[in-house]
């Protein structure tokens, strides 16, 4: 079958005045560094950093950008100057690396989580096995990890994406499209799925047990203001230690900002995350990017190789290890 991608929705629009009434940050100085850190549109990070003083601590003016949704938008913002540190997946590193124009941006440091994507479908589909997934209509977010993990996912049946209808969904759309069977199955960030009432009952078919979270920066910003870049480092590691030590408390606050997102699945982003920041071990990141680079320049993804070395600056974090 050729392969077919279809767009179901456009970008979801953003919760207006989601931070409202809840420590709303004020208009920040020219110098403030702008961060968007989120987990499937949860920024715990903020939440945890207005609570404990990290970055007042730190002496680090910040204004947390609101959720942007997908890494490759991220990215869009850091190259626009609206975002000039974010977080984001892995995949889409190596999309935008291969992509055949000059980056705008290097991974700072990263941190591993142990869940990414899963393929799933409805608990009482027919749909019984990876194999049963020949001919049906998936939906997954082109230029993610979320399209890699469907790619292997595949692969252990013998199949490609050319034996499947492929839509490309988005955080604010696949619910709906699931929901109504217009997708007989999902590859999407795990997070969103729990204690998600839209979609029902579910069976997972498959998931990822290993990803990066890639902490990016702005590669001119970073250069001219090593300090904030490291400090920002220090800050995102500190929530995470915060977050990873006190989860229920961390919960609890993240609810009075995110009432609609159930307990469960708060706790399970906030377990996911298996290390800080401030770890270092590059070999890690090197191995995990060379593995998406090869499967990229395979199916096509992207057109041009480029050195794995080039995508990462260690000095920001044997400068942050310093300052701490």
């Amino acid at each position: 079958m050729k392969n077919k991608i279809i767009g179901l929705f456009g970008a979801s629009l953003l919760a207006a005045g989601i931070f409202a009434g809840y420590g709303k940050v004020e208009a920040a100085e020219a110098d403030a560094v702008k961060i968007s850190a989120s987990d499937a549109n949860v920024n715990w990070f903020q939440v945890v950093d207005e609570i404990q003083g990290f970055s007042k601590e730190l002496g680090l003016d910040v204004e947390w950008v609101e959720n942007l949704g997908s890494g490759p938008e991220i990215i869009a913002a850091i190259a626009g100057g609206s975002v000039d540190v974010g977080k984001i997946g892995d995949f889409p590193i190596v999309t935008n690396y291969g992509g055949g124009e000059t980056p705008v941006f290097e991974v700072l440091s990263f941190f591993t989580r142990n869940t990414d994507s899963v393929v799933f479908v409805k608990a009482d589909s027919e749909i019984e096995s990876i194999e049963d997934l020949k001919g049906k209509k998936i939906g997954t977010q082109i230029g993610t990890g979320s399209q890699y993990q469907l790619v292997n996912t595949l692969d252990k049946a013998g199949l490609t994406l050319e034996d499947v209808e492929l839509f490309n969904v988005d955080s604010g759309s696949w619910a709906a499209a699931f929901a109504s069977d217009e997708i007989d199955a999902v590859c999407i960030l795990e997070d969103v799925t729990i204690g998600n009432e839209e979609i029902g009952d579910i069976r997972v078919l498959d998931r990822c047990d290993l990803a990066l979270n890639s902490i990016i920066g702005n590669t001119e910003w970073a250069a001219a203001n090593p300090e904030a870049t490291a400090k920002t480092i220090i800050l995102l590691s500190e929530c995470i230690d915060y977050a990873s030590a006190n989860v229920e408390d961390t919960i609890s606050a993240v609810a009075e900002v995110y009432p609609e997102i159930s307990a469960e699945r708060l706790s399970f982003s906030i377990n996911a995350v298996t290390n800080t920041a401030l770890s270092g071990d590059w070999d890690t990141a090197i191995n995990r990017y060379t593995e998406l680079k090869d499967f990229a320049l395979d199916a096509g993804t992207i057109q041009n190789d480029f050195d794995v070395e080039s995508v990462y600056d260690p000095q920001f974090v044997e400068l942050a290890n310093t300052l701490k």
